[in-house]
């Protein structure tokens, strides 16, 4: 028999060991999360950065057997003086050269198409390609990006083409294009600053479908001055955008679509940029949206010799649109 007053008995924690107990395990916690969420996002990156290396290796593989690269936004047919377009993304044509053949093959390029979320009345131009509207392509998703992967969409994309600092569509071969043009095929040869030197695709966030409150990050505005006005004061009347009565939660929601609501972007505003993304509600392809992405501190570019870099948020504006041209001959260090 055991007596009670037995040296061998079990001894039971007192309250306060208890609460020191606790105590130090919350601690611990406290000190492991920011280690453990930061090894994550280390993670998270290299795998946006991967994403990335595919698309850029996808492009110079159709640059290498059509001596092109593909058409940022398809093209613009005028049949019988009928102005139609065929807006399919630059994402869209790389297809076969990212082992996605299958879903290449089930696009209708015959179709005309443009952005279906953002134009009223053009819902019905998405039909004949509900197949591939409704493919969700792995890599171009950032695990970085919390928007919902939604039931009527693909998930979208969060790589979107360079169009340069203009706010218009890239008809001509004009030095302040991207890499890449948005209704004619460029060459390398075209990037006279460089192609080490000129960005070809960065990260943007998607929107969320059917949110009914503007996210000033993701979604987009209406908003232009016209022609005759320079690219900083159109920046500077998107500014006063504060509480803006329309908006479109629709952006990026669809890799197909060639257009600025979808899968172009423009070195207009800085990276991670404050100013809301402004384009024409009848023309998708005007306007100006900027490369964001959740990667604290930054954001992936990649550029037109197959390069990525991680570009800080802080970079000079001077110097990100330098990265956004092909041919107006500005000189910069990638170090500085």
């Amino acid at each position: 028999m055991v007596r009670f007053d037995s040296p061998n008995r079990t001894r039971g924690f007192t309250l306060i060991e208890m609460m020191a107990s606790i105590g130090v395990i919350s601690l611990l916690c406290a000190l492991l999360l920011p280690a453990v969420q930061s090894a994550r996002e280390a993670s998270r990156r290299a795998f946006c950065r991967n994403n990335l290396r595919q698309i850029l290796v996808a492009t110079h593989s159709y640059h290498g057997v059509h001596q092109r690269f593909p058409a940022a936004c398809g093209t613009t047919l005028v049949p019988g003086g009928v102005f139609i377009e065929k807006q399919y993304s630059a994402l869209s044509q790389i297809l076969p050269f990212a082992d996605e053949a299958t879903v290449y093959n089930s696009i209708n390029f015959n179709i005309p198409i443009h952005d279906f979320y953002l134009i009223p009345g053009s819902k019905g131009l998405k039909l004949g390609n509900m197949t591939a509207i409704s493919a969700s392509i792995g890599m171009f998703i950032c695990p970085s990006d919390p928007a919902p992967m939604g039931a009527d969409h693909s998930g979208g994309t969060n790589y979107r083409v360079n169009l340069g600092t203009r706010r218009a569509p890239t008809f001509d071969n004009l030095s302040t294009n991207g890499a890449l043009d948005s209704y004619a095929c460029s060459s390398m040869a075209e990037c006279t600053d460089g192609l080490s030197s000129t960005a070809a695709f960065a990260e943007k966030l998607r929107g969320e479908a059917g949110r009914l409150t503007p996210n000033y990050r993701t979604d987009l505005f209406p908003g232009g001055l016209g022609s005759g006005y320079s690219i900083d004061e159109e920046v500077e009347a998107c500014a006063k955008l504060v509480q803006p009565p329309y908006f479109s939660p629709d952006s990026g929601l669809t890799w197909l679509v060639g257009a600025m609501s979808q899968s172009c972007y423009s070195h207009v505003l800085p990276p991670n940029g404050t100013i809301v993304d402004c384009v024409l509600w009848t023309n998708s392809v005007s306007g100006f949206v900027g490369a964001r992405s959740d990667h604290p501190g930054g954001l992936h570019v990649g550029m037109a010799d197959g390069s990525v870099h991680f570009v800080k948020t802080s970079v000079d504006l001077r110097v990100w649109r330098a990265l956004g041209t092909r041919a107006a001959g500005e000189i910069f260090d990638f170090e500085d």
